[in-house]
């Protein structure tokens, strides 16, 4: 069961961005069934339409104009504001468009218009020894928050999520289907199977995003909830989705990477990415626990539910 956040935030309004995402969606559920009334801001609305419990304005408009945001907030006395926008595109200027420019609008207005608080989220990409698109921008965006934080214009947390356990990105993989053979290709392809996975659940990220609206300001926080080994669970995306085979050999996407690079960018970043499940930097969550008083969710029991 998900935490209640300290009461005071009973009747405050936060301004969520990235609203229609996966982890966005599931946050305004949760703000709005405990009395916060919330601005869920969307490029695509349809997708928080349902969302009727509660105090929930709905805004379509996209963060990488200024003038759309502004509006959002405007005379709304916004407490905080939250952005889980984010672009994964190996397309450096449409990744800068999105994860740079948006946060830098988001902060822009929140300056502006006197909001205290903003919860800026991360990812673990950010350590990532090689550069790639989705890397860079997310740890260009750290730097304007911090650098807002520097002025003393708004209090900042950043949360560095781990893999999240429950979104299309790491739980579905992709499937060829051939008679009586389904092959699956997975989001993490490496010849180590014995390579740590770092995972979070979205349930934590929602506590966690929670406990920073209250949570000690100006602070980069890693919010995992464990490790399991790749094997293991591409073992269990296998049995939950019925996939024979999802392993696909590092060694193959290097030589891809390698010839067809430069035209496909994003088979560049795939490949960093498997070298980073390959030799991760080590990830604790003694920090989440300590500063944003948070339990951590077992990978396997995570699966049973």
């Amino acid at each position: 069961m998900i935490k209640k956040p300290s009461t005071h935030l009973n009747g405050k309004t936060i301004a969520v961005f990235g609203a229609s995402s996966t982890i966005g969606r599931k946050f305004v559920e949760e703000a709005v069934s405990r009395r916060i009334t919330v601005i869920a801001f969307a490029r695509d609305t349809t997708k928080i339409t349902s969302i009727h419990h509660g105090k929930v304005e709905i805004v379509q408009g996209d963060i990488t104009r200024l003038k759309e945001v502004e509006k959002a907030i405007r005379n709304k006395k916004v407490y905080a504001t939250i952005n889980f926008a984010a672009s994964f595109s190996s397309d450096i200027l449409e990744a800068r468009a999105v994860n740079i420019e948006g946060e830098k609008n988001i902060l822009k207005a929140s300056q502006k218009f006197g909001v205290k608080r903003h919860i800026y989220i991360s990812t673990i990409a950010t350590q990532m020894k090689k550069s790639n698109a989705y890397r860079d921008t997310k740890l260009a965006a750290e730097d304007e928050v911090k650098k807002a934080g520097g002025k003393k214009e708004i209090d900042w947390v950043i949360l560095r999520y781990a893999n999240v356990l429950g979104t299309p990105t790491w739980d579905q993989p992709f499937k060829i289907i051939i008679p009586y053979l389904r092959i699956g290709i997975p989001k993490i392809p490496t010849s180590s199977k014995n390579a740590l996975f770092p995972y979070v659940t979205i349930e934590t990220t929602v506590d966690a995003t929670l406990a920073a609206l209250t949570a000690k300001p100006n602070q980069t926080v890693t919010v995992v909830d464990g490790t399991t080994t790749i094997g293991k669970y591409l073992s269990v995306m296998e049995n939950k989705y019925d996939v024979k085979r999802s392993f696909l050999p590092l060694l193959p996407l290097q030589i891809m990477s390698k010839l067809f690079g430069r035209q496909i960018p994003f088979l560049v970043g795939l490949t960093n990415v498997s070298e980073f499940f390959i030799n991760p930097p080590a990830f604790e969550n003694e920090t989440m626990k300590r500063e944003l008083h948070i339990k951590p969710r077992q990978f396997f029991k995570k699966i049973k539910e």
